[in-house]
């Protein structure tokens, strides 16, 4: 039996719980089909047809719809791969995301101070507040979940690498920051964040 004093790792339950709120939050949206930029980015892409050398080289290398994220574009590629112009599978993808995001940032919490009760509140307005609908039900918005999995990854092994001192996570938080970019470049502003600590 845990209580609320075991260390960080044993408390698996309580991202767990934070991670399943958000997916029953957003449930509905796998009811969801494709709207607005969805047709741009995955309806009518000629980048993600298929998984062409080509294609790929295209997507790494040049901007897409007036933007550059190339990540993303990996992305939504393989998706279409896996799921066709199916959209549930695309929304459960994004679900999956935004689940991930909702336990990492109570990681990054607890891991910056932040009591625990405390951290579980903050996620959880974060897991369930109405301005996550968009990114979350919006298919063409899942390069706000992913890079702001990239962004949080990034700050847990920074977070790490501060307090060991080891290379490994260092490195990681850098090359976690550059996929974050790739995803979105609104991921900048960690930068400022990680002067302000």
């Amino acid at each position: 039996m845990t209580s609320l004093s075991d260390p960080i790792p044993r408390r698996w339950y309580i991202p767990l719980g934070l991670a399943l709120l958000s997916l029953l939050a957003y449930l509905p949206a796998l009811q969801n089909g494709f709207v607005y930029d969805d047709d741009a980015y995955i309806l009518k892409n000629p980048l993600i047809a298929s998984l062409t050398v080509d294609h790929l080289v295209a997507i790494i290398t040049q901007p897409y719809f007036g933007n550059y994220h190339p990540l993303h574009q990996l992305l939504i590629a393989l998706e279409h791969w896996l799921f066709g112009i199916d959209p549930m599978g695309w929304h459960a993808l994004s679900l999956l995301l935004h689940a991930a995001n909702v336990a990492l940032l109570y990681g990054v919490l607890i891991r910056l101070g932040v009591p625990v009760a405390v951290s579980c509140v903050g996620s959880a307005l974060f897991a369930l507040h109405p301005v996550q609908a968009e990114s979350v039900a919006w298919v063409s918005e899942q390069k706000n979940l992913l890079s702001l999995l990239f962004t949080l990854l990034s700050l847990h092994c920074y977070l790490r690498w501060r307090d060991s001192a080891r290379a490994a996570p260092y490195l990681v938080s850098l090359a976690a920051f550059a996929a974050a970019l790739a995803s979105k470049v609104s991921a900048v502003g960690l930068v400022p964040f990680l002067f302000a600590l």
